[in-house]
């Protein structure tokens, strides 16, 4: 039941968020949003499909784009750190699934810094007990970490006219 409440909360949060950054029509705002899931760095090694064939090119790809806001899954540190440090004009939020909230996978959430402003941000854990980091839930095989990309997170800085 737990669970249940927490997965409608989460979805309905982001719905309500997206429907209110869609929502302007004295601006005629558009958003632009995507997800891409990036798959293990150390996977298809000697292949187009490993992780250092492909980077530059997601990396490329989001900002030919333009996204406004962009969510990731399977999300390794190394390669959060790459997507940053290419990626300056967004701001990522979300964990990693470990106890220590830094190692193993992460399903964070991007941001363009010039149109929103981070006022506050969470993590959490699919499991009994949310609050504790790298828990797993419910017959997981590994824990899993939600970022909560909530409406009272984000505050519109600047609306453009144009998208993708």
């Amino acid at each position: 039941m737990k669970r249940a409440v927490f997965i409608c909360c989460a979805l309905s949060s982001l719905g309500i968020f997206l429907a209110g950054c869609l929502g302007v029509p004295e601006h005629n705002a558009k958003l632009c949003v995507g997800s891409y899931n990036i798959r293990l760095a150390t996977g298809d090694i000697g292949t187009p499909n490993a992780w250092d064939e492909r980077k530059g090119d997601l990396a490329d790809l989001v900002e030919k784009l333009d996204l406004d806001v962009f969510g990731m899954q399977e999300v390794r540190p190394e390669q959060a750190q790459f997507l940053r440090e290419r990626l300056p004009a967004y701001e990522f939020v979300g964990e990693h699934r470990g106890a220590d909230r830094v190692s193993d996978e992460a399903s964070p959430v991007a941001f363009r810094k010039s149109r929103f402003e981070k006022i506050g941000s969470g993590t959490f854990w699919l499991s009994e007990t949310p609050d504790v980091p790298g828990v797993k839930g419910w017959g997981a095989a590994s824990a899993s970490a939600l970022p909560i990309p909530i409406p009272i997170i984000f505050r519109r800085q600047r609306v453009r006219t144009v998208c993708c």
